[in-house]
Order: C-alpha cells, then structure tokens, then sequence
C-alpha cells in the first residue's frame, strides 16, 4: 500500500511511523486496488503547551471515486491515530458503498455482465462480515424501532400496559361517543383542564384517542412512572414521543411539581443526549419527556468534547440511560459556518476543527453535513470512551442518532453504524 507521511511541529519517531502503518494497513487494506494512495498529516498545534491539540488527518485517494477524508483531534499521539484510521476505515467503506463500487452479489447480475470484482472482502467476513450487509442490517433495525413507535402511537383500544412501559400506564377502550356529549370536568379554578378531562375520561372507562396518539392515564396521573426497561424500548419511546410532539398532540407527562418532589432524592434518566446549543431545539419537548427523563448535554455543532464525553459517561454507567441519542438539526450554523469557511470570532472557530471531517465528505451539501457529523460524532462517542464501547458491546446501551428538522418538527433517524 502507498502512503505518505506529512508532520508539522514535532520530529517523529520510528515507533509512531510504524504504528501508523500497522493501523493504515488493518483499515484499508481489505479495498485493495480500490485504494490509490494515501497520506497521513500530523500536526502538533501547540507544541510543548499540551493539550487537546494532536491532530491527524488522512486523506484516500479511490480510483475513480476522488478523495475520502477523516481527521480527529486529540491530547495523545497513539489515540489519535487509533481513532483516526479506524474512522477513514469506515468513511471509505460507506463511499465505496455509496457509489455501488463494492463488492456485489454475483447473483444480482445477468450472465453477459457478471465479471469478477475489483476488491473482495470475502475473506475477512467471518472476522468483520460483509459491510454493506451489516449497514442493510443496521438500516432495518431502525425502520424497525420507528415503525414499532409509530405503531404504539396509534394503539387505543389495548385494555392493559402495552409492551415496553411499565404496568402503572394503562391503556383503555376507546368507546364511539360524540365528542358534544362528553362532559368535560372542571379544575378547583372552575375552568375546564385538559389534564381533568384525562382524569375524567380515565374514571369514565374512556380512551383519548380522539385527542391523543398514545392515550394513556396512570393510576395517579397521567404519565409513565418507569423508565423503559431495554435500549430498543427506550428509542422506541423516544421516537413515539417525537411522533406525538411533530402532530400537535402531546402528553407533557412529568412536567409539574409533583413529579419535581419525586424525583429530587434521585434521578433515572432512560436517554442521554448530546445535543446541538440552538435555541430552537428544546430536546425534552421535541421528544414530549419532562423532568428527570432525559440526561441532556448541549454544545454548538453537538460535538463530542472530551467534557461532554465524560458527562455522557456519567449517564450512562451511572444513572443508567438506555440510548446514547447524537441529534442534530437542519440549517445548523455551525456546520454552515464550518462549510463556508467564514471568519468567526475568538473561540468559536474552536468548534470547526470537530465539524470539518463531516464538511469535507458533504462536498458543500450543507444537509449532508448536518447528517455526516451526527454520523462522526456518534462514532467518536462510540469509539474513544472504553465506558460506552463496554455498555454497547454488552447490550446494555444503545447509540443512535438523528437529525431534528426546524420545519416540521420531526427527528429523522440516521444509521450511525455503531
């Protein structure tokens, strides 16, 4: 395999250099002659100071396909070139995948057009399997979780807990009754309340599926009082939850002082989040959760500092959150302002050097982007933290991603590949 090696600020040593050709070759050598050549740019920002500035950047060179790209940053010289070739792995898979330039089922072809492919990964699918399998795999399981959250949001006449909540949420038949003769009851304050309608139609043997996807009451309220109980319950609720949220019909369970008092001595979140900072994307409403639900953390881009990896590790291993949700958003300013290459004040151009790898494989697709760094960072998530890495590989925990739509209000899934 042909590679180049390019440092700027520090002498390297032999060790390193071979290091990265070990990595380089166990990454990229099952594309074969797909693989031109590579180069690899390492860069010591600042110098003795330390710090998390260690960056590696790898551009493939494909035949026929132009350049792929990844670049990571990091505080250690072995970590970021680890990262970073297990990175530019998966990007030129999923190009290769992309263009339909990988390795193809001789059955799908007819006889006069059957030839041999160019590279073949026939060999190491019992140790990796084939990769474009795997993301057909990934690709159902989660039309799978949003079908099966749609499919909750609909249910109305289950008279008993539906599978993946808590006994406590009760279901009941929906009973045809024009809605006229209904009579709605009263808060102390005389005025008429959705949540004493509920209550009321609860007592009265009534479902609120005429105003409510997922029409459920507790036994003292109106809200689910466990969390899901398996990663795939917990996405399966987050997606249900977002599905009430973008219909104008949500519950706003656990969003009153009662559930405040309840939870003060001890919180059990069932997803953690990182989020992009924007204004516009209040996680917990976007989703229809409340107090103690969500484990939140928000930084502009929803990139994945070492801060916020530690704070995610927290939620996970500690409090016990199920999905470790990576949720982007449409006409994000700091991936925009990462692909335009505009000059930004003080810290803020600190953000971009996460953002860009994703900006260089969106080719100036702004949506592509969004998508590609919820993508990224959900792997760097996935791939620097031994914490989540054990959680996922023990199928404790589940890391998901999406994109928020400002129009619409509803969050397309994007396949993460963790």
């Amino acid at each position: 395999m042909l590679w180049d090696l390019h440092t700027s600020g520090f002498e390297i040593e032999q060790g390193l250099r071979e290091h990265i050709e070990r990595r380089l070759t166990f990454a990229l050598s099952r594309f074969g002659p797909r693989v031109l050549r590579t180069a690899v740019y390492l860069t010591d920002n600042n110098g003795p100071k330390g710090g998390i500035d260690k960056s590696c950047l790898i551009v493939v060179r494909l035949r026929g396909l132009g350049e792929v790209v990844a670049e990571l940053v990091d505080t250690d010289w072995l970590v970021v070139v680890d990262r970073a070739t297990t990175r530019i792995g998966h990007n030129v898979g999923r190009e290769l995948e992309r263009k339909r330039n990988f390795v193809r089922d001789p059955s799908e072809t007819d006889g006069a057009s059957q030839q041999q492919p160019c590279c073949s990964i026939r060999p190491m699918e019992k140790k990796h399997g084939n990769q474009a399998a795997n993301t057909t795999k990934r690709t159902r399981r989660t039309d799978s979780l949003v079908d099966r959250a749609l499919e909750l949001s609909r249910i109305r006449c289950i008279p008993n807990a539906v599978q993946g909540f808590p006994a406590s949420a009760q279901f009941y038949q929906c009973q045809e009754r024009n809605m006229s003769e209904m009579q709605i009851p009263k808060s102390n304050s005389g005025r008429s309340t959705r949540r004493t309608w509920m209550y009321g139609a609860t007592a009265a043997g009534l479902s609120l599926g005429a105003l409510s996807p997922l029409a459920f009451a507790a036994q003292e309220g109106s809200s689910i009082e466990s969390p899901p109980a398996t990663p795939d319950d917990a996405l399966a609720a987050l997606y249900a939850g977002n599905k009430r949220f973008s219909s104008g019909q949500v519950i706003a369970a656990h969003r009153d002082m009662d559930r405040v008092k309840a939870i003060a001595p001890k919180q059990t979140p069932f997803a953690a989040f990182l989020g992009c900072a924007d204004s516009r994307v209040p996680i917990e409403m976007v989703f229809d959760q409340g107090f103690g639900d969500l484990f939140v953390t928000r930084i502009a881009g929803n990139v994945a500092t070492s801060e916020n990896i530690g704070s995610l590790e927290f939620g996970t291993l500690l409090l016990g959150a199920k999905v470790l949700f990576v949720l982007g958003h449409t006409a994000c300013g700091a991936v925009a302002a990462t692909l335009q290459g505009a000059e930004v004040p003080d810290q803020i151009s600190g953000l971009f050097q996460h953002i860009r790898p994703a900006v260089r494989v969106a080719k100036g697709n702004l949506d592509f982007a969004v998508e590609e760094n919820v993508r990224n960072q959900a792997q760097i998530l996935a791939e620097s933290s031994p914490v989540i890495a054990r959680l996922v590989k023990e199928g404790k925990l589940k890391v998901a991603g999406g994109v928020y739509d400002l129009a619409s209000g509803t969050v397309k899934p994007v396949a993460v590949g963790v």
